[in-house]
């Protein structure tokens, strides 16, 4: 399959150890996805399991019908 890439912004990559990032992220199509329990619940299981593994931490984050925030 062939995905339509967007051309954005290039933006400096910019990482300090131990700064707090605020990321949002959103289904393909600005799908409401998460409008059923279910789906909130796997996601909110792999943000936890992810946190863990990747070692970073999670301070907070809400789960929207069609996105996500994460800090």
């Amino acid at each position: 399959m062939v995905y339509k890439m967007h051309k954005r912004k290039l933006l400096r990559r910019f990482y300090q150890r131990g700064a707090v990032y605020f990321i949002t992220t959103y289904t393909k199509n600005r799908y409401p996805f998460f409008k059923e329990d279910v789906f909130c619940e796997v996601l909110s299981y792999e943000v936890d399991i992810l946190s863990r593994m990747k070692e970073f931490i999670t301070h907070a984050y809400v789960i929207m019908p069609d996105h996500l925030h994460i800090l």
